[in-house]
């Protein structure tokens, strides 16, 4: 019984992956496209960001060209979400800052011209 869960499990995480792929990237990933990030990350051909928390880890894989900022389940060993290309994860401290520094800048200048 206990197989039908993961299978349950595995499916419904493959689903989210290409569902955030689609709509932040624009990319369709297929379950063997998946497949092959989950076995580049676990043969270390894919760069480490960083630890999120126990089982989780945040990884950069190529894909066709592109660099994925991917959720990397270490207990499950599965691709859990693909990131945004502009978010925390996926940026060091000093690049985020920028960013937020950037939009706070333009949100300035928006309300300026507003007034």
């Amino acid at each position: 019984m206990k197989k039908k869960l993961k299978d349950t499990r595995a499916k419904r995480d493959r689903d989210h992956v290409k569902r955030r792929a689609i709509g932040r990237h624009g990319i369709y990933l297929t379950t063997k496209d998946i497949a092959s990030l989950s076995l580049a990350i676990q043969s270390n051909k894919a760069s480490f960001v960083r630890r999120i928390s126990k089982h989780l880890t945040v990884w950069v894989v190529k894909f066709r060209s592109r660099q994925l900022y991917v959720y990397y389940n270490t207990r499950y060993h599965t691709i859990t979400t693909v990131l945004p290309r502009f978010c925390k994860e996926s940026l060091n401290n000093r690049e985020y800052l920028t960013l937020v520094e950037k939009a706070a800048e333009i949100r300035a200048k928006h309300s300026q011209q507003e007034s």
